[in-house]
């Protein structure tokens, strides 16, 4: 395999995991599991809130390759009171002895990473030629250890991406890669999160943003459309409009997720298959864009207009279809799926109904979550 092929940079900082760990200490209370260290408990009480721009300064940690506290301290020292300062130097210097202690793991498990990543290289390859990215724009993975629980699969910005595992085994032998820490179905991670990063460094994202043709529009309204059927609130378009943009990007990954597991197992992808666990709008997307997800790929082509008009009519078949289901009385017209297919009509755009329908509580919380853990880390 050609060396001119973009391929991920695995790489491992003990700053870029510990102050990962501290500002996921907000989010999530078991973030400190098996850390049983003092200095590093109480870091809890002075972890960034979600939302913070305290939590973009991960993407500066890459930036800069900071790797130690006199490094953090000249990025945040203006932002943070001394207390949290001193916290933080005694909890990051905790991180280091636990660094240190599982050293020869942690690069085994690089080796394994860089290794295990020939399955999708191929892939990766075609995936910058989709998202038009040079192939000189490196994509970073970090991998941060965990003593017991890992906290997030994967985690990405446009930066950088990270995955996180645990150094204690808990499953049976054979459900890890040989001589690693790795579970074997999280190998498609760096894949996954890789996608995430190709997508927020496209010309496509910013295309999508700033609803420039009337193509990419009509996914957009669509996608738009399912947040304000499902809610009873009050939100507008604008509010939800980065929740939408949020689920294209998920089902972008979640269709490479699929196609590596569809080239390890050697079993297709069936639209009975989860394709994005706890996300419903990003599920149903995925599953509608994985066979134009395909074409594009092994054709080599941009995903561009013409992609998101047949994106359009796939949504569209599903729904007439899904709707035929729910209401068994009535037949679904072929005609009109012949039309949606583009066989003898052009894809409409269509601006959905925006009156009083809204993103639900639960549905919000799930999004802004999400939103945080991969566009604000």
């Amino acid at each position: 395999m050609s060396d001119s092929q973009p391929k991920i940079n695995f790489a491992s900082n003990p700053m870029y995991s510990f102050y990962g760990l501290w500002c996921d200490c907000a989010q999530n209370k078991d973030a400190l599991n098996g850390f049983d260290d003092d200095r590093l408990s109480k870091i809890a009480n002075v972890a960034p809130q979600k939302g913070s721009k305290m939590r973009s300064i991960i993407g500066k940690i890459h930036e800069f390759n900071i790797t130690d506290i006199t490094g953090l301290k000249s990025l945040i020292k203006d932002k943070l009171d001394t207390q949290t300062l001193e916290i933080l130097e005694s909890a990051f210097e905790a991180y280091k002895e636990f660094y240190a202690k599982n050293k020869k793991n942690i690069d085994n498990n690089l080796i394994v990473m860089d290794t295990e990543q020939q399955t999708y290289q191929r892939e990766l390859a075609k995936l910058y030629k989709c998202f038009d990215i040079s192939p000189e724009t490196i994509c970073s993975c970090y991998l941060n250890p965990f003593p017991k629980n890992k906290i997030n699969d994967g985690i990405s910005n446009n930066k950088s991406v990270s995955m996180d595992y645990s150094l204690n085994k808990t499953e049976d032998a054979n459900n890890y890669v040989s001589n690693s820490d790795i579970l074997k179905r999280k190998l498609s991670t760096p894949f996954h999160e890789a996608t995430h990063f190709l997508f927020n460094n496209s010309q496509l994202k910013k295309d999508i943003e700033e609803e420039k043709y009337p193509q990419i529009n009509s996914v957009l309204n669509q996608v738009i459309s399912k947040f304000e059927k499902k809610g009873n609130g009050s939100a507008s378009r604008d509010e939800i409009k980065p929740f939408a943009i949020g689920a294209i990007n998920e089902a972008f990954a979640a269709c490479s997720s699929a196609l590596y597991n569809e080239k390890t197992t050697g079993k297709p992808v069936t639209n009975d298959n989860e394709w994005y666990h706890g996300w419903k709008e990003a599920n149903d997307l995925a599953k509608q864009m994985y066979p134009l997800f395909k074409e594009y790929l092994n054709e080599g082509k941009s995903f561009d207009c013409q992609f998101f008009a047949k994106l359009s009519s796939a949504i569209k078949i599903d729904e007439l279809r899904n709707s035929n289901k729910l209401q068994p009385q009535e037949k679904t017209s072929s005609d009109k799926i012949l039309g949606l297919r583009g066989l003898d009509a052009v894809p409409q755009t269509r601006t959905p109904d925006r009156s009083s329908q809204s993103l639900s509580k639960a549905n919000s919380n799930i999004i802004k979550y999400i939103q945080d853990s991969k566009q604000n880390a």
